[in-house]
């Protein structure tokens, strides 16, 4: 956890000394350190890599997302 509160969100992050780690981030760290100069990935493209890593990984997996506003 970065800041010792409670998480809300994980991401991964690559630091030269340790590789690939988690990284715990609270609602305020998170809006704190959101990339804003990158562009948002389509959900469609998001679920398709999640269904090919589940495929991959021979796991069944059911992905549920909101429905859009006014639907």
């Amino acid at each position: 956890m970065a800041c010792g509160d409670p998480a809300r969100s994980t991401r991964i992050i690559d630091t030269p000394d340790h590789g690939r780690r988690w990284l715990d981030l609270c609602r305020d760290c998170m809006l704190a350190t959101a990339d804003r100069g990158r562009r948002a990935v389509p959900l469609a493209d998001t679920l398709a890599v999640l269904r090919a890593a589940a495929e991959e990984a021979g796991v069944t997996v059911r992905v549920l997302v909101a429905p859009p506003k006014g639907a």
